[in-house]
């Protein structure tokens, strides 16, 4: 529905720790990317916002690569959803509370840190 020439903006959440050297952002035939602005929220993790400018119109195949990145986007998910998955990959620290050396942290008093955030 977006006119030639028309911007979308968006954010894309990151791990910083993938991105060290080079984000992976999302592409589309009909699009280019015209900006990316990083907006760190915490030490693991950040978001950019996009700005994509629409360049061609949508075709038949595109639509076709379209259907079939979606069904190979279903496969992936639904690994994720899996008993488990999602919750370590969401709520496991950062460096798994282990040291260099393997071993891992303590606190003031002796005891394993504990997650910060909410449990869920």
């Amino acid at each position: 529905m977006l006119v030639v020439g028309g911007r979308l903006v968006f954010f894309f959440p990151v791990l910083r720790e993938d991105v060290a050297s080079d984000p992976k952002f999302p592409e589309h035939p009909c699009f280019t990317l015209i900006a990316a602005c990083e907006q760190i929220l915490s030490l693991r993790y950040s978001r950019y916002l996009l700005t994509m400018a629409k360049t061609g119109t949508y075709t038949e195949e595109i639509s076709e690569l379209a259907r079939k990145k979606h069904l190979e986007f279903r496969e992936n998910h639904l690994k994720w959803m899996e008993e488990g998955n999602l919750h370590s990959g969401v709520f496991t620290p950062a460096g798994s509370g282990t040291t260099i050396s393997g071993k891992a942290k303590l606190d003031r008093e002796g005891n394993k840190p504990k997650y910060r955030g909410k449990y869920v």
